[in-house]
């Protein structure tokens, strides 16, 4: 067994009490908005040596909170479909390499295309990705009491 010193013995019990906080911590229990001044005493023993310790401080619940994400089809795969569905897919993949690559030189291939056209294709993909709203919860943070001047 390691030598134990007072540090590590510190250590290994604060390291024992956030593990089963860990566990043991139910998030469904503080509401968001909630705060609570917390003034706790830690005592016992890690191996032979007697470990103390005094945790005073604010526990602060941030509030719930939505998240959207995007799910939909992966655009590659919109591509790949809509080249099986043309007469000749080579050549609609060859004038979609040709429009890539010059709409990364700068070039501008989208002039023939009409808003109308655009507002249409914009309607299409929407309807692949869809947004999800997750609602999550508020973080849990504590800040340690400054302590008094002696």
């Amino acid at each position: 067994m390691p030598r134990l010193t007072k540090i590590r013995a510190r250590a290994a019990a604060l390291h024992a009490v956030q593990s089963y906080a860990k566990k043991q911590g139910d998030r469904t229990q503080l509401v968001g908005g909630d705060a609570f001044p917390v003034d706790l005493k830690i005592s016992g023993t890690v191996g032979k040596l007697k470990v103390e310790e005094s945790i005073s401080g604010n526990l602060s619940i941030g509030h719930d909170f939505a998240k959207n994400s995007n799910n939909g089809i992966a655009p590659t795969k919109v591509i790949a479909w809509l080249i099986t569905q043309t007469p000749e897919p080579g050549k609609c993949a060859e004038q979609l390499r040709a429009f890539a690559k010059a709409t990364k030189e700068g070039e501008t291939l989208g002039d023939n295309i009409t808003a109308d056209q655009e507002a249409q294709a914009k309607q299409l993909l929407g309807l692949f990705n869809q947004v999800e709203t997750k609602i999550s919860k508020g973080s849990v943070s504590f800040a340690v009491a400054k302590k008094a001047a002696a």
